[in-house]
């Protein structure tokens, strides 16, 4: 008789499944978590994370703006002023909203 072996035959259905994707999954989520707890700071700017759940049961991830405190998905450093902030508080542009309605030279 083996150590696993009481007498009786387990079918692999009746053993819980430890798979590689998911402790791969289970990591991920606390080296989120882990990196979300820390504090971010970007050129002596310290740089806040928040949530908010999605309409499906999710979470989606956010900096806030140090200007501002507005959730946003991306943050810029001003060329000239090396401040770090959303782009309306930075009063940045695309390129296309500079040139609505003009002729671009190329």
């Amino acid at each position: 008789m083996k150590p696993n072996n009481l007498g009786k035959v387990f079918l692999v259905d009746e053993c819980r499944k430890i798979t590689m994707v998911e402790y791969i999954h289970r990591a991920k989520a606390k080296i989120k978590e882990a990196l979300l707890s820390s504090e971010l700071s970007v050129f002596n700017t310290p740089i806040d994370f928040t949530t908010s759940t999605t309409g499906f049961g999710g979470i989606r991830h956010w900096f806030l703006c140090p200007v501002c405190k507005d959730r946003k998905g991306v943050l810029f450093l001003h060329p000239i002023s090396q401040e770090i902030g959303c782009r309306t508080c930075l009063g940045i542009e695309y390129r296309t909203q500079r040139y609505k309605g003009m002729i671009e030279e190329k």
